[in-house]
C-alpha cells in the first residue's frame, strides 16, 4: 500500500496496488470541509487502499469506490454517498486515532495567537437586534416574591435526579425563562411579537459565559427553570454546553406555589422571564422584567458586587 498526498491543503494522490493493476489517481479535496468528497458506489474489490490528506483519512472501502468509478465512468449512473464525517468509518477501518482526530466538522480552530480554546460552533447563539424586539413592562407580577421561602418541591434536573431548592444552602441564582427553541422546530406563531418571549438561548449562554464569575462572587448554585420536560431541556443544555442544570416545572407546581408570572402561547403555560436570588431557601432579590435577556447574567453580577 502506498499513499502519496499531493500537498497538505491542496489535494491528495490515491495509489492502488492490487494484483496486476497499478493506478495513480489524483483526487481533489476541498480544504474547507472535513473531507467533503462525493463517492459513487463501486463493485470491484480492492486488496489494499488508503487515502490521506494531512490528518484526514478516507477509509479503504470509499477509496475503492472512488477508483472504480473513475475507471468505469459510472459515477453519474450509480447512487451517491456524501462522506462528510469520516470519523466512524476511519475507526472501523482500523486507522490510527491521530489520523482522523482533526476531522471534526462541528469545530473551528481560532488563531494560534489567540488564547481562546476550540469551541463547538453550536454553543454560540447570536442575539437578535433587541431594538426590534418588544420590551416587556413591569406589571408588578413579581413584587410579592422578595422575602418568600421557596416551596419544598422536587424538580427534575437535566443533570439527573431532582433538586429541592428549599434545601440548598448558600446563595442560588434561579432564572426562569419561557422556552428555548430547538433545531428544526418552529417557534409558536407570533412568538417574536410577545414582549419578553424571545431570547432564552442567549440568556442561557450568558449565564454559561459568566458562570465562573458568578461562582467567584459567592454564588453556590445556578439553575435555569422552565415548564418544558426534562428531555426537551436536556437537548438545549447539551447543545449550549451549559455548566449548570436546567430544572423542569412541567406540572407548574413550583410556579403555582410561588405565584410566578406566566403567560399563554400556543396552548402552553410558560414562565415569564424572571431571575431570583435565593439565600438558604429564601428569596432575597428579584430581577423582573428581564430585558435584554443576554444582559441578565451581567446585571446579576453587578448587583452581587454592589449589594
Amino acid at each position: 500500500m502506498t499513499v502519496e498526498p499531493t500537498g497538505p491543503l491542496v489535494g491528495l494522490m490515491l495509489v492502488i496496488v492490487g494484483g496486476a493493476l497499478g493506478l495513480t489517481l489524483p483526487v481533489g479535496v476541498g480544504t474547507g470541509d472535513a473531507l467533503g468528497v462525493d463517492v459513487g458506489r463501486g463493485d470491484a474489490e480492492a486488496t489494499a487502499v488508503a487515502c490521506a490528506i494531512g490528518k484526514f483519512v478516507l477509509p479503504p472501502e470509499h477509496a475503492t469506490m472512488l477508483a472504480n468509478n473513475a475507471i468505469t465512468g459510472n459515477n453519474a449512473k450509480r447512487p451517491r454517498t456524501n462522506i462528510r464525517d469520516p470519523r466512524a468509518s476511519a475507526v472501523a477501518s482500523g486507522a490510527p486515532r491521530f489520523l482522523y482526530r482533526r476531522a471534526l466538522p462541528l469545530r473551528r480552530k481560532v488563531s494560534k495567537r489567540s488564547s481562546a480554546k476550540w469551541t463547538p460552533v453550536s454553543e454560540n447563539v447570536a442575539a437578535p437586534d433587541w431594538t426590534t424586539v418588544p420590551e416587556p413592562i413591569d406589571d408588578g407580577a413579581a413584587k410579592h416574591l422578595a422575602g418568600m421561602r421557596v416551596p419544598a418541591i422536587a424538580l427534575l434536573s437535566t443533570a439527573g435526579g431532582d433538586i429541592d431548592l428549599s434545601k440548598l444552602t448558600g446563595r442560588t441564582i434561579l432564572y426562569a425563562y419561557p422556552r428555548t427553541g430547538a433545531p428544526g422546530i418552529a417557534n409558536p406563531d407570533g412568538w417574536d411579537a410577545i414582549p419578553g418571549a424571545r431570547g432564552c438561548s442567549p440568556q442561557s449562554c450568558a449565564f454559561r459565559d459568566h458562570y465562573a464569575e458568578l461562582r467567584a462572587s459567592g454564588v453556590s448554585h445556578v439553575f435555569g427553570i422552565s415548564t418544558q420536560d426534562t428531555a426537551y431541556q436536556r437537548e438545549a443544555a447539551e447543545r449550549l454546553a451549559l455548566p449548570f442544570p436546567l430544572l423542569s416545572d412541567e406540572a407548574l407546581a413550583f410556579a403555582l406555589a410561588l405565584r410566578l408570572p406566566t403567560f399563554e402561547a400556543a396552548g402552553m403555560t410558560l414562565l415569564k422571564r424572571c431571575t431570583l436570588v435565593i439565600d438558604d431557601g429564601v428569596i432575597t432579590h428579584t430581577f423582573y422584567p428581564v430585558f435584554p435577556p443576554d444582559r441578565n447574567a451581567r446585571d446579576v453580577l453587578d448587583w452581587l458586587r454592589t449589594s
